[in-house]
């Protein structure tokens, strides 16, 4: 090794290990500050009724999620967290037991959900900062898909990761039962009954009332195919409607 590699290497090696270390502490503020949510509220965020019902929702977002949230447990539960990481903020045990349930949704439908929801400015500071940077180069529903869906910085953000990243552990799905979208009533009655109380559904949050399919040429039909692959097979979505696949029932 000469001595410009030699240089390079003590400069990098340290950089990558510091910066390890920087990543691990981050997640491990994190999950404490979820696991403090167990007892308590903040900003009306609470996992107090995960514990009192002994379930874990997993709210993908633009999926209802607000709503079911409300219902079920009267507050906006743990935010969008993945399965993985109520794994390690319940434990195993606990985890094994609970009751672990999702809502997801036809790929096409959220994804053109969320744009727009996106482009009027979200629900937050940070969904506004994210749209002003992200979206401002894609004025039409058509440019974001043709030009930006596949960009690295959109497929990161929540509302555009694959629904399978938050439900699949191992790459395998790790929720006990998957309500869809398209039958939401019929679905979040089904929960209801497991968990054993009586609820009624709100409608909030609800960005779009068109047809998503009133937005999609084939191409641009044939673009969401390719990035969402996963969820589109794994759930059994098709273009036109819910899955036709009612495995989790």
């Amino acid at each position: 090794m000469n001595s410009r590699v030699k240089q390079v290497a003590r400069f990098v090696a340290p950089q990558f290990i510091v910066s390890g270390w920087s990543d691990r502490r981050y997640q491990k503020r994190r999950l404490d500050k979820y696991r403090r949510l167990r007892y308590s509220e903040q900003d009306g965020y609470t996992l107090e009724g995960y514990d009192r019902l002994q379930c874990i929702y997993v709210h993908i977002p633009k999926n209802a999620g607000i709503s079911v949230n409300r219902a079920i447990f009267g507050s906006r539960g743990g935010g969008h967290l993945k399965i993985t990481e109520y794994k390690k903020i319940f434990g195993r045990k606990r985890f094994n037991d609970y009751f672990k349930f999702t809502i997801v949704r036809n790929p096409w439908d959220r994804v053109c959900s969320a744009y727009h929801f996106l482009r009027a400015g979200g629900m937050t500071d940070d969904d506004r900062q994210w749209a002003a940077s992200n979206l401002e180069d894609y004025p039409s529903f058509r440019d974001f898909v043709c030009c930006g869906i596949q960009r690295d910085e959109v497929r990161h953000f929540l509302h555009f990761r694959s629904q399978s990243d938050f439900i699949c552990d191992n790459g395998q799905i790790a929720v006990d039962y998957i309500g869809y979208l398209e039958t939401l009533d019929e679905d979040f009655s089904k929960i209801c009954r497991r968990l054993g109380i009586q609820a009624e559904l709100p409608r909030l949050n609800v960005s779009n009332s068109r047809d998503y399919r009133e937005f999609y040429d084939d191409e641009m039909r044939k673009i969401i195919a390719r990035s969402y692959d996963e969820d589109i097979h794994r759930l059994g979505y098709c273009f036109d409607g819910k899955s036709s696949l009612k495995a989790w029932s």
